[in-house]
């Protein structure tokens, strides 16, 4: 490839049809290299009612190991990204494959058995297939590395970023108070918020989360609302079940699925954002809280101190009692709120997407130079 030819990449653009992290991940990533003169993107899974969203296992399998390398020669790609965990099997064009995490194969009892079936069978081989992989966090690239057996060359790490844009908005209340009450929730201005951001699973650890928002009505008199934003994913039942009894659920709200305009606003009202996580292979909510000026609390596990670096409060994701003493503290501690909101304002800056996309043009151009 010649340094100054128009790079056509071709994307799967299917995971743009699933609302979390490795949508955002997808979406910020296609708006950076359309910017990108260097680049031509071409979108896979997509017609013209939108993104294609296949559920039938076999269908799905054919679709990626027949139907889009064969489409890609056709349409005289010169390299092929799948943005999350997926690529053909075979094929002749240069791959790259994102793997945001190894949760699949890690944490496989989270799934259903078809879903453990093609985490094992499939994408423990489409890993071997890529030309390089992109890992979102190093410890994703251990991950990788360990659970996959995947070598380190062939990894490369390339932080994911945060909308400076979106997130650093000026606060609107009436907006989120609208939206808020269209869902029967009211905040009065005097109340404490404890926010936290992520689809409803096992693996957010949000029975922990509960847990230590009832030690805290318990012990004091805390004037405090616990809100958790994110659509439901696999076995929420337990969480769900567990808000219903509590003692305080009139006290406790699982918001669903929030829509992007409204999260920045949702972010700027928290009094704290917490995070604790069992596992992550990046962790894009403690990133878009710390954006908004947002103090975070989140897990010592995974990437996550990765992320947070010195600007967050990291606690062991088991231990109930020191969750429960650190969102007190940042609760009563005024000069702690100030000093972790200018921390984590700095922190946010470090990450951002045209940096991701710079980096990801970058490896197109070796490996495409390398051919």
């Amino acid at each position: 490839m010649k340094s100054n030819d128009t790079i056509k990449v071709g994307i799967d653009a299917r995971t743009l049809s699933i609302h979390g992290g490795s949508r955002t991940y997808a979406q910020n990533l296609i708006n950076k290299l359309e910017e990108s003169e260097e680049i031509e993107v071409v979108l896979y899974g997509k017609d013209d009612n939108g993104i294609i969203s296949i559920r039938d296992s076999i269908l799905r399998v054919f679709w990626e190991n027949v139907y889009l390398p064969v489409k890609c020669i056709r349409d005289d790609i010169d390299i092929l990204h799948g943005v999350k965990d997926v690529i053909p099997y075979i094929s002749q064009i240069p791959k790259v494959v994102t793997y945001h995490d190894v949760t699949g194969v890690k944490l496989g009892d989270l799934y259903n058995t078809k879903q453990r079936a093609y985490n094992y069978v499939f994408k423990r081989q489409y890993v071997n297939q890529a030309d390089r992989i992109i890992a979102v966090s190093k410890s994703t690239k251990k991950d990788l590395e360990n659970q996959l057996g995947v070598k380190s060359e062939q990894i490369t790490v390339i932080y994911e970023g945060v909308n400076q844009e979106l997130f650093n908005q000026s606060y609107d209340g009436d907006m989120l108070k609208e939206y808020l009450q269209s869902s029967e929730i009211e905040i009065q201005s005097d109340q404490r918020v404890i926010l936290s951001v992520g689809t409803i699973s096992p693996r957010k650890n949000y029975t922990t989360l509960i847990d230590s928002f009832e030690s805290i009505k318990t012990n004091s008199n805390e004037h405090t609302k616990l809100l958790i934003a994110g659509r439901e994913g696999w076995k929420t039942n337990s969480i769900i079940e567990k808000t219903k009894k509590s003692e305080y659920r009139d006290d406790i709200h699982l918001l669903g699925f929030v829509p992007e305009y409204v999260l920045p606003h949702l972010y700027k009202r928290a009094d704290v954002f917490v995070y604790p996580s069992l596992y992550e292979g990046f962790g894009l909510p403690p990133l878009e809280a710390m954006a908004c000026g947002t103090p975070v609390i989140t897990s010592n596990v995974s990437s996550l101190p990765e992320v947070v670096g010195d600007a967050g409060i990291k606690i062991d994701p088991n231990d109930t009692d020191q969750l429960t003493e650190e969102i007190q503290r940042v609760l009563e501690n005024d000069t702690l709120h100030e000093q972790m909101q200018k921390k984590g304002l700095d922190r946010a800056h470090k990450f951002t997407w045209e940096k991701a996309a710079n980096e990801t043009i970058q490896l197109y151009k070796s490996i495409l130079n390398s051919e």
